[in-house]
């Protein structure tokens, strides 16, 4: 998976964005969903990366269309991506498994396609398995590209935003800081391989700390000049992955400010 930096195009070659919701690059354990919006201004991409604002998601159908919700205070109301996993190329067609899923959220302004912030939290095995269910049914049907603008425009014509939500099939939080639970620990190892910790860091008790809060939705990863960063505003300054370190007293810690003690 490519790393983004915060500040720079999502593509290199598209700099102009619809508004709204995008669903892109679902894989068994992760999806990718941009949330474009005109103009974004510094309060909205504050608003954005405070993960002491839960996000609200859910998930609607309508025909063959899987629909998500979600609702993000301070930066939009209720808004719906429709998603077919047909209309993406076939490495981007993965079907979640069974437990929990991380969404990574993309924050870019639609009219310059700079990404303004990033922000990863996981979903509950409730909904990872209604979105199974919703994309196996979607695969039985055959797919028609002219069937499924028709479903996406009916949709669109009947429904609110706010009346599918009262449809949805599940709603729920995500993004909440919240101690970490047993299930959650069990979603570590999903994250690590989903996010390609194992060839990040050696290290395993600073890889399952980094995957404990990526899952939490309080930390993220981004490339800068080529280099992977470690961005938890948390933990402290943004750091190289690299350059994280494991003290015995103190946990993780950032090389930089305490650097790792001569062997005896």
């Amino acid at each position: 998976m490519p790393l983004l930096e915060v500040g720079q195009r999502y593509h290199p070659n598209v700099s102009v964005w619809p508004e709204g919701l995008h669903v892109f690059g679902l894989s068994a354990q992760r999806m990718e969903v941009m949330v474009a919006l005109g103009g974004v201004t510094d309060a909205e991409a504050a608003a954005f990366r405070d993960t002491t604002r839960p996000f609200e998601v859910g998930l609607a159908s309508h025909g063959s269309v899987v629909i998500l919700l979600a609702r993000m205070p301070g930066v939009m109301d209720w808004s719906d991506a429709p998603y077919d996993a047909r209309l993406m190329p076939a490495d981007e067609r993965g079907l979640p498994v069974i437990g929990h899923t991380l969404i990574q959220w993309l924050l870019v302004d639609a009219k310059t396609g700079i990404l303004r912030g990033i922000r990863s939290a996981t979903v509950t095995p409730q909904f990872t398995a209604q979105l199974h269910e919703l994309l196996e049914g979607q695969a039985a049907r055959p797919f028609r590209r002219a069937t499924y603008d028709a479903d996406v425009a009916a949709y669109q014509q009947r429904f609110t935003a706010q009346a599918l939500v009262r449809r949805a099939w599940i709603t729920e939080q995500a993004g909440i800081t919240v101690p970490v639970t047993e299930s959650m620990r069990e979603a570590q190892a999903d994250i690590a391989d989903t996010l390609g910790l194992h060839d990040l860091i050696a290290d395993e008790r600073i890889r399952e700390v980094v995957a404990e809060a990526i899952g939490r939705g309080e930390a993220h990863l981004e490339e800068r000049d080529g280099e992977a960063w470690y961005v938890d505003p948390g933990f402290g300054p943004d750091v190289p992955v690299r350059l994280l370190g494991y003290d015995e007293d103190l946990g993780m810690v950032d090389r930089r400010q305490f650097p790792e003690k001569p062997k005896a």
